[in-house]
C-alpha cells in the first residue's frame, strides 16, 4: 500500500526532536529515495538563520514538469542542485530548482535554536 505522507523525526544533538510532515504528491519520486535511505545520519548546518540544510545526495534531479523555485517558512525541500534537504526558516527561493517535500508539524520552535552545526539523525516516526 502507498502511503500519502509520512512522518519522520529529526533527533537534532543537544536540541531537541523536530517532526516533518512529508507528501507524496509534492514529489513522489524523491520521496520514496529519501525514505528509502531512513534511519540517516548526517550534519545539519544553519545557513545565517535564512535557512538550515543537510547533506544527503539522493542521486535525483528536479522533479516534475513545472520547476518549484520558492519555498515557505516551516518547509521542507530538497535543493538537487546542492544535494542538500533544506528547511526554510523564512520565505525563499532555491535556484535553478527544488523538490518541495512537506513541512514541520511539531518543534517549528527549535528551528532557530540550531547553532552554526549539529549532529542529526532523521528517522520514520
Amino acid at each position: 500500500m502507498i502511503r500519502e505522507y509520512y512522518d519522520v523525526e529529526l533527533h537534532v544533538e543537544n536540541i531537541g526532536v523536530i517532526v516533518a510532515r512529508l507528501y507524496r504528491f509534492h514529489s513522489p519520486l524523491t520521496l520514496s529515495r529519501l525514505v528509502s535511505k531512513l534511519p540517516l545520519s548526517s550534519i545539519m548546518y544553519n545557513a545565517g538563520n535564512k535557512f538550515l540544510y543537510i547533506l544527503c545526495d539522493l542521486g535525483i534531479g528536479r522533479e516534475g514538469r513545472i520547476p518549484h523555485t520558492k519555498v515557505k517558512e516551516g518547509q521542507l525541500a530538497y535543493w538537487p542542485l546542492r544535494k542538500y534537504i533544506v528547511i526554510a526558516l523564512q520565505e525563499m527561493t532555491l535556484t535553478p530548482s527544488c523538490n518541495v517535500l512537506g513541512e514541520i508539524i511539531e518543534g517549528k520552535e527549535l528551528l532557530r535554536n540550531i547553532p552554526g552545526s549539529v549532529r542529526v539523525t532523521v528517522r520514520l516516526r
